[in-house]
């Protein structure tokens, strides 16, 4: 039996989610597919988010606010006040940088819920491939089912170097300067100032990137890097590095000397802009997909979910009036 929606959101991270919430909220059927057993986890995020004046600030043009501006209470982690960045010399330069460390995965999740309380169909644990047709035909295979469906538009929030956009023919930028592999634990017993988002700089401990220590409180932190591998030493690993940043930085040996891993994600981020074309005629790239990260900060959730949000907006409008899915570019750029 061939199953047929008119869009097909593939990823449940917040652009995937914010699509598929915005595209049923204005008419469209929607099934939202995702790979992992649980959407939102495991958390592969700092977790940072700025408070809505800040992200004013950052996006003056953006009017989709609704969902950065009204972040539940319940998916705070902790409110932190200034970010200190520290130079590669151990110079700290402090600024006001009112933000939220968030819960990604209660984040993940609401925004998911939002799009089945209107009417959107979720299946984890399933991947979309084999995508033919424009975009218009694609298999999901959940393990045991491997099942047609037939869609108008296909919203890939793969995250970086998009399966998707590779296989349809997006040019996603796949050189070693323009993605960041990046490696974070989730630390505790860390003696850290909790209203403090601390960023690293220098070539020997994070080469081409930067490392981070975000407070959750209680002592609890994301303790991570970012690095681009043409600038990394021939045969240290990113692992390595990370390593290095937590024992014997001069600024961090002390703050983490007692700290313990409570676990490990890893994963690309994209650091160098868009890419050139985020749609087709059926398809739209969304979040990392699209390059749509503030790489100066690593900031990825707010930009994710407002591109997910107009995503699912002209998706919906493709569908009832035919427009061109040229729309949602022109819109989020």
């Amino acid at each position: 039996m061939t199953l047929k929606y008119d869009v097909v959101v593939a990823g449940s991270g917040p652009a995937g989610a914010a699509a598929a919430f915005r595209a049923s909220q204005n008419g469209a059927s929607v099934l939202l597919v995702e790979k992992r057993k649980e959407i939102g986890y495991p958390v592969q995020c700092g977790e940072y988010f700025p408070k809505s004046h800040e992200m004013t600030d950052l996006l003056p043009n953006n009017k989709h606010t609704e969902i950065i501006n009204n972040i539940s209470p319940k998916m705070i982690d902790l409110k932190t006040r200034d970010l200190a960045v520290i130079s590669p010399t151990g110079k700290e330069y402090f600024f006001n940088l009112d933000a939220y460390v968030i819960d990604r995965q209660k984040f993940d999740q609401k925004l998911a819920d939002n799009a089945i309380k209107h009417g959107a169909d979720v299946k984890v644990n399933t991947r979309a491939k084999n995508i033919s047709n424009n975009g218009k035909s694609l298999i999901i295979d959940d393990g045991e089912k491997i099942q047609n469906v037939e869609t108008d538009v296909l919203i890939a929030a793969d995250g970086a170097l998009s399966r998707i956009g590779k296989s349809q023919g997006f040019d996603i930028l796949e050189s070693a300067y323009n993605y960041s592999p990046v490696v974070q634990f989730l630390m505790t017993n860390l003696d850290i100032d909790s209203s403090i988002v601390e960023m690293y700089f220098g070539r020997e401990y994070c080469p081409g990137g930067y490392a981070w220590i975000i407070p959750k409180g209680d002592g609890i932190a994301n303790v991570g890097i970012g690095i681009r591998r043409p600038f990394a030493d021939k045969g240290v690993t990113i692992s390595d590095y990370l390593n290095r940043f937590i024992n014997k930085h001069p600024s961090t040996k002390k703050k983490l000397k007692n700290a313990k891993i409570l676990s490990r994600v890893g994963g690309n981020v994209p650091v160098n802009g868009a890419i050139p074309r985020s749609y087709s005629e059926n398809i739209m790239l969304v979040g990392d997909a699209a390059g749509q990260v503030m790489a100066s900060n690593g900031g990825g959730i707010p930009l994710a979910t407002v591109g997910g949000e107009i995503a699912g907006e002209v998706a919906a409008k493709k569908v009832k009036n035919g427009i061109n899915l040229s729309l949602y570019e022109k819109t989020w750029k």
